[in-house]
């Protein structure tokens, strides 16, 4: 694994794992067995860090690829998820139907678990601000001669 550069990193494979984590547990209890609001309160953090780290890789894949070719880097990426946009509710259907809602997290659980390795093994990640401090003096601009 690659050194973690940011706080921003940490962020996002944190957000993996916790979706990692609700899903798999989801697809190893029994969700009658659960009170609605237990269920409730699983399905919102899930599906909430799940969310979450979606939309935080579309930054990082800005600082992903060299300037050269951001565009299409990041365009390849939206794309990637617009196919599993349209992917994912098939999936989900074949799931329920064959499995239910366990294997319905489950496929969740390894489909996230993927992500969170792949993202462990980004090599560029959103680079730290600098504070760049300015001179009082030239505040006005350079004098003018």
């Amino acid at each position: 694994m690659t050194k973690m550069k940011t706080s921003m990193t940490l962020l996002v494979l944190a957000m993996a794992a916790g979706t990692v984590a609700g899903s798999a547990f989801l697809a190893s209890v029994a969700i009658s067995s659960l009170s609605g609001s237990s269920v409730l309160a699983l399905l919102a953090w899930t599906g909430g860090l799940m969310n979450a780290t979606q939309t935080t890789m579309y930054a990082l894949a800005a600082h992903v690829y060299p300037t050269a070719i951001r565009a299409t880097g990041v365009g390849t990426a939206v794309a990637f998820g617009r196919i599993g946009g349209v992917v994912s509710p098939y999936a989900g259907a074949w799931a329920l139907e064959s499995g239910g809602p366990s294997r319905y997290f489950a496929l969740l659980t390894a489909t996230m678990a993927v992500v969170f390795v792949t993202l462990a093994a980004v090599r560029n990640h959103i680079p730290r601000a600098r504070v760049v401090h300015r001179d009082p003096s030239m505040a006005a601009g350079p004098a003018r001669r």
